[in-house]
């Protein structure tokens, strides 16, 4: 069957489809009864497909992409950080980027740079400058989900 026949098969079956009203009446229900909150929750904003195609990015890298040994980031960590991710509304994305470290773990860092996570396997680490210039933050905090997001909210500009 060429182009021409199989668009001209397409569109009378559109057209039998746009003639049932059963078919239109059940569409009509389905659309109404769409929530909007629903159907929100089920699209994601910019802010989490941009760190997610960073990520995407960033697993492609093998050892040595670094030219001087480094490791491809660690599977778990990027269970890990998708787990966030996944958890995460735009809100407490927005302002951050990510970037491979040489060990195979992954620094979460603020876009003014004043703030970074480097998240490992089983911890992560945690560092904030103050306006005053004091810098304050944490060693081995155990990772969870919740504790990551946790230290995302608190360390939000």
């Amino acid at each position: 069957m060429n182009t021409i026949n199989l668009s001209a098969e397409i569109f009378r079956e559109l057209g039998n489809i746009a003639d049932n009203e059963s078919y239109l009446e059940k569409v009509l229900r389905f659309i109404k009864s769409l929530k909007k909150d629903r159907v929100a929750a089920s699209v994601r904003g910019s802010v989490y497909t941009s760190l997610l195609e960073q990520l995407s990015d960033f697993q492609e890298y093998e050892a040595g992409w670094d030219g001087f040994g480094a490791l491809p980031l660690n599977k778990t960590v990027v269970k890990n950080f998708k787990n966030v991710l996944a958890k995460a509304s735009d809100d407490v994305l927005t302002g951050w980027y990510l970037s491979p470290e040489t060990n195979g773990t992954l620094l979460i860092s603020r876009t003014d740079e004043n703030a970074g996570i480097n998240l490992g396997i089983h911890e992560f680490s945690y560092f904030v400058i103050t306006d005053g210039g004091e810098v304050n933050g944490e060693n081995h905090v155990k990772y969870s989900t919740r504790n990551l997001l946790e230290t995302l909210k608190k360390l939000k500009q």
